[in-house]
């Protein structure tokens, strides 16, 4: 049976396939002005540590790059298509997602 991922953020509306090998890394991206378009549009009131991760963006960027995973550009795409990304990646089918 399907199980559903965690949601620390905004709910997808996504089922994960149990057939998905573990443990996986992939780091979401997004253009800049991708990236503050959804966090204009987020249902949440701003917290304190969303204020302060805004400070250290680009740091954080750099640290994010040296680590080994598997990097996918959302840039213009629904969660829906960013799965099937990633599990396409998975079966060892063609994928954009960067190695």
């Amino acid at each position: 049976m399907p199980r559903d991922p965690p949601s620390p953020g905004r709910p997808v509306g996504i089922t994960l396939p149990d057939s998905l090998p573990r443990p996986v890394t992939y780091y979401l991206h997004c253009e800049e002005a991708e990236r503050l378009r959804r966090l204009a549009a987020r249902d949440k009131p701003v917290s304190r540590w969303d204020t302060l991760a805004e400070t250290v963006t680009a740091e954080a960027r750099r640290v994010y790059a040296t680590f080994p995973m598997r990097r996918v550009d959302t840039t213009g795409r629904t969660p829906g298509e960013v799965l099937r990304m990633i599990t396409a990646d998975m079966r060892g089918e063609p994928s954009p997602a960067d190695p």
